[in-house]
């Protein structure tokens, strides 16, 4: 009413939690203050009101309105994004600033935190705890770029260039994400991200190996508890005769990731389960071969257990380790084996690099059809040193070596002052056995960082370096395969490791996805992260909260704050 009285229509609803403002070109003078009119959005309990500079009013919402009360509201270009705190998802509605009339059409770059799904429409997700309903701070630095925190850790959006979109569909692909937080950054995951592998901070060596006793049930079932009589030893394997668990108790540290890999010879009906202490289905198998999931431990003694649901499972080789994350929406690691060491990228940086690697001190995970691309596009990127330029190494491959002649595989490996881009490889390693197929670049290592990227768009794979392209030619073969994913190792013909393993190099920022990144996007992520790899870079939050409690934009400084218990980032 007040509003009202002044001139303005009303807002949606008189509780206020948040307000931002901008002043368009051409708007106009206000002839009290000689100043221009602003305008003004307001996120309220029943959505977001826009006060334009002539007065009106326009609300926005979706489409369930009073329903759901927005948090947070901040002007990007002609749009606006708000917090959505029932359904934990940042909504925008593309120029809401000129619009002249209500809407209660869902908001599109729609970012929630699984992604693009059947009901949002944009592939990158938003850094959010499954149950955090908010407030989520957000900062924009241009009609492209938004910065959002909460209590996770910081999430920086930019979106392509494209807003043609499927209504309610996962059907944006351009954008790209970066993560941090006090113990990690992403770096840019762009598209449909798979996998962001490497990004820690910590310097501690990672540790391998199985916590589980016995896992080849080699003899018998003695280490093992099993409830309602179920299993039974039978070849150096366990089978199951009705429905109960076989597990075990094993040491675990509190806040720890770990990765627990079963490969399931049969399968009981309906399907054959994984259960972390009795209550979190990690696996549920209705197929046989290795599969895999991850648990982080909540106490010191974790309960791994294989359920069957009837006569007729059979497994081998459990295996459960430390994990080395994944930071992407998927949130699906790599098994450590043996010890690879992890230190700074550069005297005082935050950012560590992944070496040591040897035929017994590598990283795998087991057969993850997500990286199953087909004759599709898809992006491989990561940052790479190596002090032996001549060596022959894998950085990183996922084979197929069940088939014979060429397995399918994708990957990446330097040789001879040049690098070598799997799209298919052939059986027997790195240039041995079969015919192998790559994409040669040259490019001779000198001990310094580099950024190689390999993009296959339409058939096209590319070769890039710094930003720059070095090679190109038609590859679209089918990579699917069921090979597990090795870092800084790879499988041979004989399913042993290969002797071409990575131990001149480095590693660090390792990302696969299904989406092929443009050349100019390629230069970007280049030119952003190069300076991560500089002394005394920082790039984490500061203190040991990862819960964002404030966050600003200097468009002056070009400098985005972020602001936690601990101070000022």
């Amino acid at each position: 009413a007040a509003l009202t009285d002044i001139g303005l229509g009303a807002i949606v609803n008189g509780v206020t939690n948040d307000v931002a403002m901008t002043v368009l070109p051409n708007a106009p003078i206000d002839s009290a203050t000689g100043l221009p009119v602003p305008t003004i959005a307001v996120a309220t309990d029943d959505g977001t009101s826009v006060i334009r500079d002539d007065g009106t009013v326009v609300d926005f919402n979706d489409i369930l309105g009073s329903s759901r009360p927005v948090s947070n509201v901040t002007i990007r270009g002609n749009d606006i994004v708000h917090w959505n705190t029932v359904n934990g998802t940042l909504q925008q509605f593309f120029d809401a600033l000129s619009s002249t009339s209500d809407s209660d059409v869902q908001c599109r770059y729609n970012y929630t935190t699984n992604g693009g799904n059947t009901s949002n429409e944009n592939i990158s997700a938003l850094l959010r705890a499954t149950s955090e309903t908010g407030p989520f701070k957000l900062a924009t630095r241009n009609s492209k770029s938004i910065s959002a925190g909460g209590q996770l850790g910081l999430s920086i959006f930019v979106d392509g260039i494209d807003r043609t979109f499927s209504e309610d569909s996962n059907s944006i692909f351009d954008s790209r994400v970066a993560y941090a937080t006090t113990s990690y950054n992403t770096g840019w995951m762009h598209g449909d991200i798979k996998g962001a592998f490497l990004s820690d901070t910590s310097t501690a060596d990672v540790v391998g190996g199985n916590l589980v006793t016995n896992g080849t049930f080699a003899g018998n079932l003695d280490d093992w508890t099993i409830t309602n009589s179920a299993w039974a030893f039978n070849i150096n394997r366990a089978s199951s005769s009705t429905s109960g668990d076989i597990y075990q108790n094993i040491t675990t540290v509190v806040g720890e990731k770990y990765i627990v890999s079963v490969n399931f010879i049969a399968n009981s009906s309906p399907y054959t389960r994984v259960v972390i202490d009795d209550t979190d289905v990690i696996i549920s198998a209705t197929t046989t071969g290795v599969l895999f999931g991850t648990f982080t431990a909540s106490s010191t003694s974790t309960k791994v257990a294989i359920r069957s649901y009837s006569t007729g499972a059979i497994i081998d080789d459990v295996v459960v380790a430390l994990a080395e994350e994944d930071r992407s929406v998927n949130d699906n690691g790599l098994q450590v084996f043996g010890t690879v060491t992890k230190s700074a990228v550069a005297t005082g940086a935050d950012l560590v690099g992944y070496s040591g690697f040897s035929t017994s001190n590598y990283l795998e995970q087991p057969n993850n059809t997500d990286f199953n691309f087909g004759t599709g596009d898809l992006h491989m990127i990561c940052w790479h040193k190596k002090t032996d330029n001549a060596a022959n190494e894998v950085l990183f491959r996922k084979s197929d070596i069940t088939t014979g002649g060429n397995g399918a595989s994708i990957g990446l490996q330097h040789f001879n002052g040049s690098y070598y881009a799997y799209t298919i490889g052939g059986v027997g390693g790195p240039g041995g056995g079969g015919t192998n197929d790559f994409l040669t670049g040259s490019y001779a290592t000198d001990g310094n960082w580099h950024c190689v990227a390999v993009v296959r768009s339409g058939g096209t794979l590319s070769i890039y370096v710094d930003g720059r392209n070095i090679s190109s030619g038609t590859r679209n073969y089918d990579v699917d395969n069921v090979g597990s994913l090795y870092v800084g190792a790879y499988e041979d013909e004989n399913g042993d490791i290969g002797t071409a393993v990575a131990d001149t190099s480095t590693m660090s920022l390792l990302r696969i996805g299904g989406t092929a990144s443009s050349p100019e996007q390629i230069k970007k992520i280049y030119e952003d992260e190069k300076v991560l790899f500089q002394e005394s870079s920082k790039c984490t939050l500061y203190g040991s909260s990862d819960a964002v409690t404030a966050l600003a934009y200097d468009d002056d400084e070009d400098t985005l704050y972020v602001g936690t218990s601990a101070g000022r980032s």
